[in-house]
């Protein structure tokens, strides 16, 4: 879970401080992504991508003025309820753009910043 965390707080920041500060665009997001993953596939608007040895999604939405990188962090049934509540209190709390979710038996990390 933390090595998951660390890749996402790392590329979320590379992203910020490469890309926010200038005019975002959905092909500029994609571009620094393709140039920091190790892997990368997909679709404008999709690219499924690996960043140090993590899985992650980048999915974008110009019409609606959004962008999210998710990436897995555990499975929910590993969770202790100190920690399903750490994260329920952090996504109401804590967090402006980051936020925790649960799809499938996974918890997911996600960060869901304006995408301009």
């Amino acid at each position: 879970m933390k090595k998951t965390l660390q890749a996402l707080i790392l590329a979320s920041t590379a992203m910020a401080t490469t890309a926010f500060a200038a005019n975002m665009s959905q092909t500029k997001m994609e571009d620094i992504v393709h140039s920091m993953a190790t892997k990368a596939e997909g679709n404008k608007g999709y690219v499924r991508f690996e960043y140090q040895g993590v899985t992650m999604l980048l999915i974008s939405d110009v019409t609606h003025n959004r962008m999210r990188i998710i990436a897995p962090v555990a499975t929910f049934a590993d969770l202790n309820e100190s920690h399903k509540e750490a994260m329920l209190e952090s996504n109401f709390h804590r967090s402006l753009d980051a936020r925790y979710a649960i799809s499938d038996g996974i918890v997911y990390s996600a960060y869901i910043p304006p995408l301009h």
